[in-house]
């Protein structure tokens, strides 16, 4: 089965059933039965003698019919050849039926013909008896005027006096200048080689067809390297690739600048591919463009958008695309998709739009160079292809690649992702408890479903989804958020049986571990009504962060518990920067020290099968650590409290340094990352 272990390998569709993949399997041509048709000297003669025994059968009249009468090729006297006798290609003929069983002769000779093309180009070069010699001849005495620099660019040869760009014809190789025009052959076998025009354009055929395949492999990495820039660039927009190095220690915040200029609900964040200029989307209707040079590095300030994009109705979603960084497409509640250029400070005149009323409006959308995926408000998913016309004035045209409906039993779409790697695979999450509430679903086979499965715990909804890159080429891992205790899920996608990797706990840790190490995800006690809402990944940190609905930010480090973080939120307000913690420390009253969260710490527990259990312990306050949070004197310091005062509803990075962050109350706040031994 050597040919179909790579289908047997696939990460998300297998070829299980082996019975049905053998029968679907052509029975090779046998080694000898090949040897003997490969080693024939004239195909052609073979191949059309094939050929009419197949229309004989067809005929019905048998291989030997009388009424069919083959008549000899009429062959030019110019173009004369060696010929084999009638004999000999009868003879091959019966050898073949031999390899065959019994009746089925026909069905090899079909074998044979399909190779017809490779026959026919076929050249036999006899080998010389003496190698050495021929070698060091064709090494020492290659005439220089023939040398030539294949150009893998453009397909021709340089390096020619005369700027010819092809290979001298037939008739311009005199008998003594087929390969050597400087010296004589001093062997008469290496001169009968040599100048033989068959065996010198066999050499020369070889070597044009080995160019030629060269010049594809070029061509075809070269496309790849292009395809591989563009999807990275798109996975750097994502927060999923970087080229920094890994810093492995543990990650601090500290808030830069605090974005007030949206007067509802900041829907979505997206950043730009230079990592200097983000864009957000907000419900009052209108997008705003930021740029990272405006913001100080020393006191946080308040600071002002460079641009202002209106809309009629209210913006859910928003990205910058990849083929066009400067396209920044956007989904508003009417279902209309539209897309405005930055650079030209214009809307391009095609936009997308659905029945509001059949599909509702776009609540989440993925683009990735120039493909688009959006999903609407009642569980459509849509993909749509931009390209743009070859002209100085381009039109782009949007056109429907495919239009799925999720199944009315999955109830509500609540989040779609896509793999940012390859785009092999599609994930839904839906609102049903109890139910099969996840589906995978297969790009390459225009979203074909191809997997479902149930979260374990039926007392809440799987809210949100994002995918987890590791080092690999594929995206193989899927994180979804849980509507209680902030919990997080990761999946693994390309194991037999789709399984729970990684649980992540934020929420009450009392009793946690025990009920995780029994190995009943029932036991769990999901209580608390809080939900993580924003994912991005940062690979320079190995980590990756996240904030709920209570407005906390965490750092969370699959390999490394001890480096994940609570940043900020409830349980840590404040956050020092460093003129001001001295200021603190050499302060005489004791009321002044900075707030210790080194208490928060999270802990690692190991299944027997494998799942990792990472969850956060927040120890009780007592009367005295609470009077350091409400000391008035320490909020006299920070006239500003850096935390959200409520629910996150999304993060992203810029570059490696900053951290961005919206909430439900309309402010967005930048945050500078550093790092702590």
């Amino acid at each position: 089965m050597p040919n179909v272990k790579p289908f047997l390998r696939e990460n998300l569709i297998r070829l299980s059933d082996k019975a049905a993949i053998h029968e679907c399997l052509v029975e090779p041509i046998p080694r000898a039965a090949w040897d003997l048709v490969y080693s024939y000297e004239y195909p052609n003669e073979l191949i059309r003698k094939l050929q009419v025994n197949q229309t004989l059968d067809k005929l019905g009249g048998g291989r030997n019919a009388a009424a069919f009468v083959e008549k000899e090729p009429q062959i030019a006297p110019t173009k004369l050849l060696k010929i084999s006798s009638k004999s000999t290609v009868d003879n091959i003929v019966r050898k073949l039926a031999n390899f065959a069983n019994e009746g089925e002769e026909g069905i090899l000779e079909e074998k044979i013909i399909a190779f017809q093309p490779i026959l026919e180009k076929k050249i036999i070069i006899k080998r010389p008896t003496s190698k050495s010699k021929v070698l060091n001849s064709i090494l020492t005495d290659i005439d220089d005027r023939i040398l030539k620099i294949f150009d893998l660019e453009h397909g021709i040869h340089r390096g020619d006096s005369k700027g010819a760009s092809i290979w001298r014809s037939e008739n311009d190789f005199s008998e003594n200048e087929m390969l050597n025009s400087q010296s004589k052959r001093k062997s008469k076998s290496n001169s009968i080689i040599f100048n033989d025009s068959v065996h010198c354009l066999t050499s020369r055929y070889i070597l044009e067809e080995l160019l030629i395949h060269k010049r594809e492999r070029y061509l075809k990495q070269k496309r790849v390297n292009k395809l591989r820039d563009k999807i990275t660039a798109g996975a750097l927009q994502f927060g999923a690739v970087s080229n920094a190095p890994i810093n492995y220690s543990k990650p601090e915040i500290r808030v830069v600048a605090h974005l007030h200029e949206h007067s509802e609900k900041v829907t979505k964040l997206s950043v730009h591919s230079n990592q200097q200029t983000f864009a957000s989307a907000s419900l009052d209707r209108s997008v705003k463009i930021w740029t990272i040079s405006q913001i100080p590095n020393k006191q946080p300030s308040a600071v002002t958008s460079t641009q202002t994009i209106p809309h009629p109705r209210e913006i859910n979603c928003l990205q910058f695309m990849t083929d066009n960084p400067n396209h920044l497409l956007s989904g508003s509640e009417n279902g209309i998709l539209s897309i405005f250029d930055i650079e030209e400070n214009k809307f391009l005149s095609n936009n997308i739009t659905v029945d509001p009323i059949i599909d509702g409006g776009f609540t989440k959308l993925y683009s990735v160079d120039h493909l688009i995926y959006g999903l609407t408000a009642q569980s459509s998913i849509y993909c749509y292809d931009k390209r743009a016309s070859a002209s100085k004035s381009p039109i782009y045209k949007f056109d429907d690649i495919f239009h799925r409906r999720a199944r009315n039993n999955y109830g509500y779409i609540t989040s779609f992702t896509i793999d940012p790697m390859n785009q092999h695979w599609m994930a839904l999450t839906s609102s049903t408890a109890g139910t099969k509430n996840i589906v995978l679903y297969d790009l390459r086979f225009l979203a074909l479903e191809i997997n479902s499965w149930e979260h374990p715990c039926k007392k809440g909804l799987v809210l949100n989804s994002w995918p987890l890159l590791t080092s690999g080429a594929e995206c193989t891992k899927l994180v979804t958020g849980f509507s209680r205790e902030g919990e997080m899920s990761i999946w693994q996608l390309d194991a037999g049986e789709i399984s729970r990797s990684h649980l992540l706990w934020p929420g009450t840790s009392t009793g946690i571990e025990n009920a995780f190490l029994r190995g009943n995800d029932d036991d769990l006690k999901y209580t608390q009504e809080h939900q993580t809402s924003a994912f991005v990944q940062s690979p320079s940190h190995d980590g990756f962060f996240t904030g709920d609905s209570q407005g906390s930010l965490r750092f969370w480090s699959l390999t490394q518990p001890q480096r994940c973080n609570y940043l900020s939120g409830p349980q840590r307000p404040y956050l020092i920067p460093p003129l001001l913690s001295r200021q603190c420390t050499s302060s005489p009253t004791t009321f002044f020290p900075s707030p210790d969260h080194s208490s928060i710490v999270y802990r690692r527990v190991d299944r027997l099968n494998g799942s990792i259990l990472i969850h956060e312990n927040v120890p009780k306050k007592g009367p005295e650590s609470s009077q350091i949070f409400s000391d008035k004197n320490y909020q006299k310091l920070v006239q500003v409290g850096e935390q959200h005062r409520d629910g996150i509803t999304d993060i992203s990075l810029i570059g490696n340094d900053y951290l961005t962050s919206s909430g439900r109350d309309g402010s967005i706040k930048v945050w500078k990352i550093f790092n702590t031994s």
